[in-house]
């Protein structure tokens, strides 16, 4: 597994600025498909981990690159916060606990 980032990036949130402490690796996944002969059944994927704090709330996320960018990530998480419907933080696979 690759390293590429470790890097604290402020993301905006409406009228908030957000610091985002976050973590990229990259490693290799079996696959199934091989389109061309010389391929080896392993194709790369990027991991994102993600920590901030938002409303009292401490948030723990990892998800794959590909599916998200680390904007749409924070602003869906501190959406669904702003709802207050912490049960479905649990449900998209996201760590989060009430700061104290």
């Amino acid at each position: 597994m690759e390293q590429h980032f470790n890097c604290t990036e402020i993301i905006p949130y409406h009228d908030t600025k957000i610091s985002v402490h976050w973590v990229r690796n990259e490693y290799k996944k079996k696959s199934d498909i091989h389109i061309f002969e010389e391929d080896d059944g392993y194709t790369t994927i990027e991991k994102d981990y993600i920590s901030f704090k938002y409303n009292g709330i401490e948030v723990q996320d990892n998800y794959e690159s590909d599916e998200h960018d680390l904007g749409s990530r924070v602003f869906e998480i501190c959406s669904i916060i702003d709802s207050g419907d912490l049960e479905r933080l649990t449900e998209i696979n996201v760590k989060w606990k009430i700061s104290e």
